[in-house]
């Protein structure tokens, strides 16, 4: 089981210090990175943080998660010109590199890969579609400062470290990982044809061709829309915007039934306040995830895992 993790909270958007507080990096800093409604357990954290960072590991494995897919968002040079324009994304790079030394030095069985973001079309305006220059470039960045560095802690799909490009970042082959293109838009025939892995709530759970599933605890982007998100174009989309009507429980029992064909479960998310789709523990709001969620998550996988084995 994996999660996607973001590490980009709690940074001052100047100096890159871990900060935290309403107003630090992702914490309701701007329209875009705004929605958040829920105060984590630990507050408004820093990503950065050792504190932090270890009890997110521990959190996570009571859970039963094992694989985080890492948000990434470059490190400062959006338009790939060879200068590092500044982006308060590059701070992001501060705390992936404490959580790979906190796995790394306490000897757990966490895992990482990499979900680089496409920061170019973010940070600079330019397109997803990266020539090869630039493929290699960013490639060329993560292995020589991740994937080199930390092998023991990255995670491998398909016989080779894994690297996930989400919508519409395109990179190049690369023989060195395995490379799945992941995106937002719905799974349907058109989609299929150009990338690996989709995630579009509402859809129903669908399989990709090598047995990854997205499920998620809920979906709601309306309070985004509401500090004036401009990447939100239609309706926003609210699933069980108040954990009243069971849906997480049912995305598992639909997991349930499809086992035998599941290699790879993937929550979104641990932590992606915006779109109130986490269960890492939190309070206020209207409908707070509590550490339930870590109890209740644990106890359907560990049935998956008995389904799997009587599927053998």
């Amino acid at each position: 089981m994996a999660a996607v993790f973001a590490g980009w909270y709690g940074h001052d958007s100047l100096s890159g210090e871990c900060v935290g507080g309403l107003g630090s990096t992702h914490w309701n800093d701007g329209p875009n990175t705004g929605g958040v409604r829920y105060v984590p357990e630990k507050g408004y954290y820093g990503s950065s943080d050792p504190e932090v960072v270890s009890w997110q590991l521990d959190q996570m494995e009571k859970a039963g998660i094992s694989v985080l897919l890492y948000s990434w968002w470059g490190w400062g040079d959006g338009d790939l010109d060879g200068v590092v324009e500044g982006h308060p994304d590059q701070f992001i790079n501060r705390s992936l590199t404490e959580m790979l030394n906190q796995i790394r030095d306490s000897g757990r069985e966490m895992k990482v890969a990499l979900i680089v973001e496409p920061f170019t079309v973010t940070q600079a305006g330019l397109s997803g579609e990266l020539t090869s220059r630039e493929s290699r470039m960013v490639l060329g960045y993560v292995w020589e400062n991740y994937y080199a560095k930390y092998q023991g802690q990255m995670f491998e799909w398909q016989g080779k470290p894994l690297v996930v490009s989400f919508d519409p970042m395109s990179l190049k082959n690369d023989g060195r990982y395995t490379l799945m293109k992941w995106t937002g838009r719905a799974f349907d025939e058109v989609v299929k044809k150009d990338w690996d892995w989709s995630f579009a709530p509402p859809q129903s759970l669908s399989i990709s061709k090598d047995g990854v599933v997205f499920f998620y605890p809920r979906f709601d982007e309306f309070y985004l829309v509401e500090d004036g998100a401009t990447y939100i174009t239609g309706e926003p989309r609210r699933i069980d915007p108040y954990l009243n009507e069971g849906f997480y429980d049912r995305q598992w029992e639909d997991l349930l039934r499809l086992c035998r064909n599941v290699t790879m479960i993937v929550l979104y998310s641990w932590n992606i306040y915006g779109e109130q789709a986490h269960i890492e523990p939190s309070n206020g709001g209207s409908a707070p995830v509590g550490v339930e969620f870590l109890d209740k998550t644990r106890t359907y996988y560990d049935e998956f895992k008995g389904c799997l084995s009587n599927a053998l």
